[in-house]
């Protein structure tokens, strides 16, 4: 059933928009104009264009091509290029590059040109371009017309091609079924290059390797911007060519030195590190090559990417020379929560080899370091061991209190936040109000991000909601919202397919995205009504229903949907988990055998809900009332969950169950950790933002301890 009262808005607007589009009354076009001024022309000409009236819709495009702000006068001339006789179009794409000229503009009017075989048009207008930046469509039509015009040269671009961008899909398919060459073509060292990049693509790394010689002797003779990426090819051929990891770490080794000083002798350090660490006993040459990378990386992400691998490397071996070096290591990290998933290891780690006083050490050293959401946690965690008696501190109680209170200033992660909110014994108002603070971390982004909005980009997007096209909002901000729309535009957009979603419901989940992002970028504090559209309560008469035939709370259903599906109906992941719920096609059939039904669809709203209601419900069952063990069942399987809890309890010297957090802690598997974390946070909030009454100081407790302990 749809919600009756927004269903009759989205109508009514709907019905308004129409109206004003196809009779254009005077006080209609009055408001409009006095609202999106000259932008008014194009979307009059998109409902002209809608009701092919393709000549009228011209008009009002060539219009706003001249006078609109620039998104709206932009996206009209890019419809003017494909609307009309080919000269209209041509002389379309003459004045979008004129006008507009980028790369989009360019890919536009070379597939148009090339569309009616213009190929000489197209080499012109793509005649600059760069290689290492363009897309591969743009480069892949040039090299098409060079093609289509036998131009002599066609492999000198091939060349460049294959050697400025890293190796797709695109270039293994043109190489494969387009790319013809005589003979004495196929004997150069540049096709001999190409083969072996498509080699190492295709993962045949055994034909790669026996290319490897010669390679090495074109490259000593080559141009040196084509070394990265055949030197990358290289090492990953070394890596995956056979077990031989010490004999294929002394090439690389050894390539490093004869590489010297050349953009390649960065890529020979990182695989001969990483060959080395493959290797027993070889870990400490391992360690030397990574810090040559990282002391011969040519750029900030090549410097991370070496310190992560020498760091991971390490946790096996040596975790407390990470501990006693990590103020030195912190300070060569450019972008923090690339070691996020470092960290996360680093946590199991110690608390699985009772290092639990090292998580203090390593709190206190990466705090203004790693990212706000890392330090959030090692502060947490630390905190429950002094609490549950692991670690010792000589003030326990302010290490505690402290440590939480940390916790509470933590970045998007709202997990940490609520069970620190928990401990320090705060009310449900003073939780909700924690959550609807923005963290620190994302402020100076934040403030660029909110005060250097773009007038001309948000009036395309509201007009696109003002005039009706709800499926044009969603794509169009995702090219825009990082630096050109608001805060409050994008929940004002957010709110808008909300209501739209009523009526058709694949507008939910991208009401609920644009809210998502948008809350994390803010630097600005949540109202009560922004938090309810990042945690929106759709689908609501279903769920109501499901709560009450299985007994499983509505907030615990919504935190389930959202984090599964994020209220897609229709989405299918690449395991074949399919609808809101996520269910296996084996699980829904399971169950309908339950429930007696013959016909049903995963896909169907109402349906998914209800199986996944009764699924979820067993499982609590199953999992002794646990409902946290259950969202971990959910994820990974019930019977890898018990074999989890078993290793931990012994781990950790216990006779009985671990609490619920620290348990969360010590599994295995990252996806599993953070998917239990997504299903408190979200079940806590759904239950303080749509609670009648916060009033009771027991709720937020009660709420939590029901979930985890």
């Amino acid at each position: 059933m749809k919600n009756t009262a927004h269903y009759l808005k989205v109508l009514l607007f709907f019905s308004a928009a129409m109206l004003f589009l196809t009779g254009c009354p005077a006080d209609s076009l009055s408001k409009a104009n006095k609202k999106f001024g000259n932008d008014t022309d194009y979307f009059i000409g998109l409902k002209k264009l809608q009701d092919n009236q393709e000549q009228q819709a011209r008009a009002y495009f060539i219009k706003c091509r001249r006078k609109g702000s620039y998104y709206c006068a932009r996206r009209s001339a890019e419809i003017l290029t494909t609307i009309g006789d080919y000269s209209q179009r041509a002389k379309a794409c003459r004045c979008l590059l004129q006008k507009f000229p980028d790369s989009d503009s360019l890919l536009i009017c070379a597939k148009e040109f090339y569309s009616v075989k213009d190929y000489e048009e197209v080499i012109n207008l793509t005649e600059q371009i760069d290689f290492s930046n363009e897309s591969n469509e743009l480069i892949l039509l040039r090299l098409h017309s060079l093609q289509a015009t036998a131009s002599p040269n066609l492999n000198k671009e091939v060349f460049l091609w294959f050697t400025k961008k890293p190796v797709s899909e695109t270039h293994y398919q043109f190489f494969r079924d387009e790319y013809t060459l005589n003979e004495e073509e196929r004997q150069t060292n540049e096709y001999n290059t190409i083969r072996f990049l498509i080699n190492v693509y295709k993962r045949d790394y055994k034909s790669a390797s026996s290319q490897i010689d010669n390679l090495k002797e074109f490259l000593k003779t080559t141009r040196q911007d084509f070394f990265p990426l055949i030197a990358s090819s290289i090492g990953k051929t070394f890596l995956y060519s056979d077990v031989n990891y010490i004999k294929n770490a002394e090439k690389a080794f050894n390539l490093a030195q004869e590489f010297k000083q050349t953009p390649a002798e960065f890529y020979f350090w990182f695989y001969a590190g990483r060959l080395y660490d493959k290797a027993e006993f070889y870990k400490n040459q391992s360690a030397d090559c990574f810090e040559n990378a990282i002391r011969t990386a040519p750029s900030p992400s090549a410097v991370d990417n070496a310190l992560w691998y020498l760091l991971t490397s390490k946790l096996s071996y040596a975790v407390d020379s990470i501990i006693a070096n990590l103020d030195k290591y912190a300070r060569l990290w450019s972008d923090a929560e690339y070691f996020d998933d470092f960290f996360e290891s680093l946590i199991s780690t110690l608390l699985i080899s009772g290092k639990w006083n090292s998580l203090y050490t390593v709190y206190t050293k990466i705090d203004g370091y790693a990212s706000d959401e890392t330090v959030a946690k090692f502060a947490y965690v630390y905190a429950r061991l002094l609490q549950e008696g692991y670690a010792t501190s000589n003030d326990l109680q302010n290490n505690i209190k402290a440590a939480f209170e940390r916790t509470c200033q933590s970045g998007t992660n709202q997990y940490y936040k609520i069970m620190a909110a928990y401990h320090l014994n705060l009310s449900a108002k003073e939780t909700l109000e924690i959550l609807k603070d923005p963290p620190a971390i994302r402020k100076a982004y934040a403030t660029s991000h909110t005060n250097h909005s773009d007038t001309a980009a948000e009036n395309l997007l509201k007009g696109y909601a003002y005039f009706g096209f709800p499926e044009k909002i969603y794509p169009e901000w995702l090219k825009l919202y990082k630096d050109k729309i608001s805060y409050e535009t994008s929940m004002y957009l957010s709110k808008f397919l909300q209501r739209c979603g009523d009526d058709d419901n694949s507008y939910y989940s991208q009401s609920l995205r644009i809210a998502s992002r948008a809350a994390n970028l803010s630097e600005q504090r949540l109202s009560s009504d922004d938090l309810k559209a990042v945690y929106p309560q759709n689908f609501k008469d279903y769920v109501d229903k499901s709560s009450s035939l299985y007994g499983v709370s509505p907030e615990i259903l919504y935190a389930l949907i959202r984090s599964e599906s994020f209220f897609d109906p229709n989405i299918i992941s690449s395991a074949g988990a399919v609808g809101l719920t996520q269910l296996m096609e084996f699980t829904g059939s399971d169950i309908a055998r339950k429930l007696k039904m013959q016909e049903y669809s995963l896909t169907d709203a109402e349906t998914n809900i209800k199986f996944g209601s009764l699924y979820l419900s067993e499982l609590i069952r199953r999992c002794n009332n646990s409902i946290l063990t259950a969202f971990f069942s959910y994820n990974a399987g019930i019977s890898r969950v018990r074999r989890w809890q078993q290793t931990t309890i012994k781990e950790f010297g216990k006779k009985q169950n671990m609490p619920g957090d620290l348990f969360l802690e010590t599994i295995p598997f990252a996806e599993t950790r953070e998917y239990g974390r997504k299903l408190v946070s979200a079940s806590v909030i759904y239950k303080l933002l749509y609670e009648q009454d916060l009033s009771d100081s027991t709720l937020f407790a009660q709420t939590v301890q029901k979930l985890v302990y």
